[in-house]
């Protein structure tokens, strides 16, 4: 038996320059089915996810200049009241399914007194760490010299709701901070209670975006927990 070799003819292939005319209404056709595909692509993007979505609190600087008073402010840990500190809401995406938005940290609690103590040092605060301290108005003469105010709280509800449709989608968020701020000198606990309940529209879900919002309404909160009470002291 034996073998011939030979070589396949080779394909060339011409491409011409020549400017293709279209019609009118073809091009319509194909802008129409162009604009079709793209609302497609947002549907089929709605309809993707792990269903999770995780987001990070952090402090965002506000940009205020700090003051230059040299002031001492203890702080406790805020206790977090929530029954499933983790899971902060859901997002029901495109097709109508839904997904857990969950916080990537198991201590809601320790992050929220950590924002708040960046938020006091960017005041120009000292701020230092008590073991322990019941906001109660006979329990200051029990704090550290030179403690000016002493701080704890709880957090009350951590909310984030978001639904999307083909068009648009909305996220509607919920944040309440109960704070407890204790003036020495004055013998006086202050409680104050803060709720931040901001809504926002925008094309597509963008966790990232969300996470920016939320932190947002945090910095709001605790701004409004504090507010009148550092020139106090």
């Amino acid at each position: 038996m034996c073998f011939i070799a030979y070589d396949a003819p080779k394909k060339i292939f011409k491409w011409s320059s020549r400017e293709i005319m279209v019609p009118k209404g073809q091009k319509r056709f194909v802008r129409r089915n162009l604009c079709v595909g793209i609302l497609v692509g947002l549907f089929l993007a709605g309809c993707t996810g792990s269903g999770v979505q995780m987001v990070y609190l952090h402090f965002r600087p506000t940009g205020e200049m700090p003051s230059t008073q040299a002031t001492t402010v203890g702080i406790v840990p805020f206790q977090d009241m929530r029954s499933a500190p983790q899971i902060i809401g859901k997002r029901i995406r495109v097709d109508g399914s839904p997904e857990t938005i969950m916080l990537g940290s198991p201590n809601t609690g320790k992050d929220i007194t950590y924002i708040v103590t960046r938020y006091l040092e960017a005041k120009g605060v000292r701020v230092v760490d008590l073991p322990s301290w019941r906001p109660e108005p006979e329990s200051l003469k029990d704090l550290p010299p030179g403690v000016r105010l002493a701080v704890t709280g709880r957090i009350e509800n951590l909310d984030v709701q978001a639904d999307s449709n083909l068009f648009r989608t909305v996220v509607r968020y919920r944040v309440r901070l109960t704070g407890y701020l204790g003036l020495p000198e004055r013998g006086e606990v202050l409680t104050r209670s803060v709720e931040i309940s901001p809504q926002k529209t925008t094309v597509t879900f963008d966790v990232r975006q969300v996470e920016e919002d939320l932190n947002g309404a945090i910095m709001e909160a605790i701004g409004r927990l504090f507010e009148g009470v550092l020139s106090q002291i």
